[in-house]
């Protein structure tokens, strides 16, 4: 599995559809706003809109198709 782009603990996991959503989490010095989605087939992660502030220890779901 490839990287993320982004080092995080703490975050919010949720797989929807053929993704995996790795959504917030902890930096080391920073709570993150910044959500990535993990494509097994192609083995690649892409970025996701930010949230509007950084968040991490949440719990994450999916509800009528969103995060």
């Amino acid at each position: 599995m490839n990287e993320m782009s982004s080092r995080r603990s703490g975050l919010g996991v949720v797989v929807y559809g053929n993704e995996i959503y790795a959504v917030g989490g902890f930096s080391g010095t920073n709570r993150l706003n910044s959500a990535e989605a993990y494509n097994p087939s192609t083995n690649t992660w892409r970025p996701l809109p930010a949230m509007l502030r950084g968040r991490s220890n949440f719990g994450i779901e999916v509800v009528d198709g969103r995060l």
